[in-house]
């Protein structure tokens, strides 16, 4: 069961990171969206979370497969990094953030070829304790250097995942963690 649900969170990042490119619908920095959405165990997640996005870059609320995406896209004269960022809501199978993020880092480096964990840590997001690792993986033939953190909230996990072209991080991570504190659920 839960390496199904893992395969589908890793399936559906992979075609958010495909779609992330194409989309082109605007709206504010700063988000709120309400769902009607419930999950086989009758919990809904909170989808009037905030969070905020840099200066230019553009918001975009999508749906892809029942899952509700939420992308920050870069401006234009970013294209060489392609810096990205994708939010999804996924109900924690434990309370245990550390054991939560584990299973995660534990499923990437089974189902993504060449996938190398680099570093993990702790960061608070609104007063919530929550977690982040790196990683980098070839997408699409270019090597992606990349951040994943994961904020628990009411058994459900916010999973913001960010990444640039290979050795462009050091030049977004203060970006990336800015988005990731500004989390309110």
């Amino acid at each position: 069961m839960i390496k199904a649900n893992m395969q589908k969170l890793f399936c559906c990042a992979a075609v958010c990171f495909i779609f992330f490119n194409s989309c082109q619908n605007k709206s504010d920095k700063r988000i709120k969206k309400g769902s009607s959405m419930v999950t086989p165990a009758g919990l809904a997640p909170n989808y009037n979370y905030t969070i905020d996005a840099p200066e230019n870059w553009i918001v975009i609320d999508t749906v892809l497969n029942w899952l509700r995406v939420r992308f920050i896209k870069h401006p234009p004269y970013l294209t060489d990094d392609k810096p990205m960022v994708n939010v999804i809501v996924v109900l924690m199978d434990t309370d245990d953030i550390d054991l939560f993020t584990q299973r995660n880092i534990d499923y990437l480096s089974e189902n993504t070829e060449g996938a190398e964990l680099q570093e993990r840590g702790k960061f608070n997001a609104s007063k919530i304790e929550a977690r982040w690792f790196t990683y980098r993986r070839a997408q699409n033939g270019i090597e992606r250097d990349m951040i994943n953190y994961i904020i628990p909230l009411k058994g459900f996990a916010y999973m913001i995942t960010c990444g640039t072209n290979k050795g462009a991080m050091i030049k977004y991570r203060s970006v990336f963690d800015k988005i990731a504190k500004s989390f309110k659920g």
